[in-house]
Formats: structure tokens, sequence, C-alpha cells
């Protein structure tokens, strides 16, 4: 990530994080990633080609609040006291607000990076951050599904576009690859939802997705 800052790094001669942020009860800091992480659900995909991993990197931050230990000041979500019966209640004690990195506008990252070395080969940015899972294949392909509605299929090598299809939504879930009667086929099921989507419709992305349709699809291509 471009943009981090509640450590500094793992020790892996320690196993320990260092210079750790720790906010303190009832002051506004700006952390960074947000809540929900510098990667989403959305699964990565290694590419045979290259040796490498791609994945969605999520570039935002947050203003977090922590609650005092009496559990009184603001809280975003969940229980301001530890509840657990009948069943455990979701203990937040804190009050998050989705905020920009400094010097730069919450953004998506799509980076194909070495496992081992960490060498990045390429990246792309988004504007929105994608939340489709990434399929490879062994003709040097990476496919992805962007926020804005476009299917597309990128060269795993340079990370150049080389074909889009809007299909009408962002995704939400995966890209499947398959064959049938002799063919093969690419397969994705458009739809924009869940926790993290739904909250950057509110949050983050508010201005740029007033009017985003969340329309459902099931689409599939055949390979020529």
């Amino acid at each position: 990530m471009n943009h981090q800052n509640w450590t500094s790094g793992f020790n892996l001669e320690t196993g320990e994080f260092e210079n750790m942020l720790w906010p303190v009860a009832g002051e506004k800091t700006l952390v960074c990633p947000a809540i929900d992480g510098g990667h989403s659900w959305n699964a990565g995909a290694f590419d045979p080609a290259t040796g490498a991993h791609i994945r969605v990197v999520q570039e935002w931050c947050m203003w977090l609040t922590i609650a005092h230990k009496d559990g009184s000041g603001p809280i975003s979500a969940g229980e301001a006291t530890r509840v657990t019966e009948p069943y455990a209640q979701a203990y937040m004690a804190a009050e998050w607000i989705q905020a920009d990195p400094e010097a730069d506008k919450a953004h998506g990252r799509l980076v194909s990076r070495k496992p081992v070395s960490g060498e990045i080969l390429w990246e792309r940015r988004y504007d929105i951050i994608p939340h489709s899972a990434l399929m490879t294949t062994a003709g040097g392909l990476v496919f992805n599904a962007a926020y804005e509605g476009d299917l597309e299929a990128i060269d795993s090598a340079t990370g150049d576009v080389l074909w889009t299809f809007n299909l009408g939504s962002g995704t939400n879930g995966g890209i499947i690859s398959y064959g049938a009667g002799g063919k093969q086929y690419v397969a994705v099921a458009s739809g924009h939802g869940s926790y993290v989507g739904l909250g950057m419709l509110a949050g983050a992305f508010a201005g740029e997705t007033a009017d985003y349709r969340r329309s459902a699809l099931l689409v599939a291509f055949t390979l020529k």
C-alpha cells in the first residue's frame, strides 16, 4: 500500500509490528487504511506466465475516534458496551468516517507483484475501488471487473487493457472460465453490494456514485 500509517512495518526477527499507531480515546485520528482494510474479500490471482500475484489494493483512510473505557463517545456501529447474551453483539466502541489519504484521493490499485521479492511488475489505478475477484489464464490474461461496470481483459505481463465490455453495473462476485461443447467461456455475475460495497456508496465515493446503478446480470462470453 502507498497509504498506511498504523505501523512502520513487521519485524521478521522479533515477530512484532513496529511503531504502531495507538489513537487516544476521544481524539480524532487519521488512520490508513480504513476499517475495511487494504484488501477486501475479493480474491487475487496467481499468474503462471509471470510468476506474479495480482490483486486489488484499497487506498483509503478513516477519521477514527475511539470511545472511552466507560463506553462514552460516538459509536458508528454495534453496541457501546459488551453484550454476549443471549448472543454476542458487534462491539466497536469507536466512530469511523471514511476519508481520503493525505495529498491524494481515495482510490483502488490493481497490482502485479512477485510474491517472494515484492517486486512490482506493473500497477493500474482506479478512481473507485474495484471489488470483483480476479481470474488469470494460461494465455497471459487477467480479468477484472471495475466498479463503473467494465469487464476488462488485461495483459498480465504489461498491465495494458486489451478488451472491455460494460456490464451495466459493478461486480461484487467472481469471474470464471469453463469449457462446454468444445468451446471455452468466460462468465461473470454483475451487481454491486455487500457491506464494504454499500459503505463505499455512502462514504469515500458518495459524490462519484450518486446516480450509480446496481443492476444484476449473468453474462458469458465465448473465446474465439
